[in-house]
Parts: C-alpha cells; structure tokens; sequence
C-alpha cells in the first residue's frame, strides 16, 4: 500500500515537470489532485474528522457569537444614546396650570425637542404597576408624588451639553431637582468596552487552540505516513510537493470547521432572540437581534482556512523536518 501510493505520488511528480512549456498546468493538476485526494481522506476517516473539526467549530463559535452579542449592545447603547431624557420634578405644591406654562416656556428653547408632562396620578399609577405595594399606597391621604416634565433634549446636543442643560433648569424655582438617566448608559459603554477586550484575549487563546488542534492532527498524519514520505524522498519528491496534502487536509479542516462555526453562532443567537426580544419591549423598544452578516460569515470561513492552512504548514514542516534527520 505505502509502495502504491508512493508510485502515485512519482506519477504525479512526472505529469507536473513533464516539460517546462506545461509547467504551469502540471502544477494546476498537482493542486487540483491534492484537493480532491484530502478531501476524500477527511471523508474515508469520518469519526477522528469529525471530532477534530467539531473542536474548531465551537473553539471559533464561543468568539464569534460573543462578538456578535457585543455589536448588539453596542447598537443598543447608541439607539438609546440619543433618547437620554431628563426629568424635572417639581415642587410639592405646583398646580397643573403653573406646570403647562412652564411647559410651553421650556419648549421655545431650542436645546429642548419635546416636553411630556406627567401628572401625580400617572406617575403613582406607573409606581403601582412596578412594585406590589398598591394596599400601602392606597392607604395614603393625599399623593405625595410631585408633577414632572420629561424633557427630551435635542439629539444633536451631546452628553455635556445635556448636562449643562439639566443644570440651567434646576436653577428654575418651579423645578425642585433635574435627573438625567445617562449614568446607565455611561456604565453600559464601559462594560463594553471590557467585553471587547476580554474578547480580544479570548480569541487569541481559542485561535491559538485551533492551530494546536491543527497541528497535531496533522503531525499524526505524518507519522502515519512516515514510510510513503521516505520512499518519496528517494524518488526526489521535493518538500513543498510533500507537504501539499498536507496544507490542503488543514485548509479543509478550517473551512469545513469555519462553515459549522458560522452554523453553530446562528443557532446561539437564534435562541437569544426570543429573550432579547422581550427584554426590548419592556422599555417601549423595538430592537431586534442583528445576526453575523453574510459577509462576515465568509470571512470567518476564509480565516478559519487560512488559519488550517498555517497549523497545517507549521506542523508539516517541524515533522518533515524531524524526519529528514532521522534519514540522515
């Protein structure tokens, strides 16, 4: 069998120099066997195949859907950035009158885009709905709840701007004290961030893992196949025509692996879309979960090859190399 394949090997070596005018064709019809002939390798060893590509599929699916997720609240943060609203509370005993003239005051500013006044007895009924303490409540007097103008700032201020803004009117004496709900957001940006690079980190070590599981299965794919290398040593094989086989069974690896990531991130992000879905509707959103474009999914499966083909490469190259010693 080793004698066999060995014989092709020279016979393929002979079709690729037959002459130096075919010399390019000859070399298109090495590569091409080459393809063909690892492909149907992987094929003829299904199990040890399937557990190495599976391996690369989940080691490249944990970055992937977390950087997926990432972008998600990314885009989250910046469609929320721009509805930042403050609340203005004001004094006890403000009447209604007083609060829509003051109103229709605020909203000739031009820092102020929309003013929502919200009444004492929307705002205990909103209190009611979040909490379980309607049998306390209802034991009140009176509403001790004041009147509050959401005020919605114009989108093209930015955070500082807002904030001066929320100062400048509780300098106003109808207005007790100005709330502006960005702390939230501030901290949702900064958990971001440490995401992002928790991820970089992340990735590096599970692309770090895909060359080592690469490696090594081909590694044991040379030693399998110590005595056929050997024999095309002495025919005169050189170590780029030896290696191919090689390169292509980690190029496969890779695809194969990138395409079952790409798969496996769908199916992840498939499951948190209910959830996320749901939780944006809660705050009168509607957000949906952005998938792995189609673009960005054929760049993962060209990395994930180029990233076999490089595992393949250096493995390959260490083992021929330990070999080549041994022969000397």
């Amino acid at each position: 069998m080793v004698q066999c394949n060995a014989m092709i090997w020279a016979d393929q070596m002979n079709r690729a120099n037959i002459n130096q005018g075919n010399k390019t064709y000859g070399l298109w019809v090495s590569h091409r066997q080459n393809i063909i002939s690892s492909l149907e390798k992987i094929i003829k060893k299904p199990l040890s195949s399937l557990l190495t590509i599976m391996v690369i599929a989940v080691a490249i699916t944990i970055p992937t859907t977390m950087w997926q997720v990432i972008k998600n609240a990314q885009i989250i943060g910046q469609n929320w950035d721009g509805k930042t609203k403050i609340s203005c509370f004001l004094t006890k005993n403000t009447q209604y009158t007083t609060a829509s003239k003051l109103s229709q005051k605020l909203s000739q500013q031009s820092p102020i885009q929309k003013i929502v006044i919200k009444t004492p007895q929307e705002a205990l009924d909103e209190f009611k709905e979040l909490t379980n303490f309607d049998e306390v409540l209802d034991v009140l007097d009176d509403n001790p709840l004041p009147f509050v103008l959401i005020i919605s700032p114009n989108p093209e201020l930015n955070n500082q701007q807002i904030v001066q803004l929320s100062l400048q009117l509780e300098q106003l004496p109808q207005i007790q004290s100005a709330i502006i709900d960005l702390a939230w957001l501030k901290k949702l940006f900064a958990l971001i961030e440490l995401l992002w690079t928790a991820m970089a980190i992340l990735m590096f070590l599970l692309f770090s893992a895909v060359l080592l599981v690469i490696g090594n299965t081909i590694r044991l794919e040379v030693q399998n196949r110590i005595d056929e290398i050997q024999i095309m040593n002495l025919l005169g094989a050189s170590a780029g025509f030896i290696k191919r086989p090689f390169l292509y069974t980690g190029f496969w690896l890779g695809s194969i692996g990138g395409a079952l990531s790409w798969l496996f991130t769908f199916i992840s992000l498939s499951m948190l879309d209910k959830p996320v879905t749901h939780f944006s509707s809660l705050y009168a959103s509607s957000f949906s979960l952005q998938y792995l474009p189609i673009k960005h999914g054929i760049i993962l499966v060209f990395c994930c090859a180029i990233l076999g083909w490089i595992g393949a490469f250096i493995s390959s190259t260490r083992a021929l190399s330990a070999i080549k010693n041994i022969n000397v």
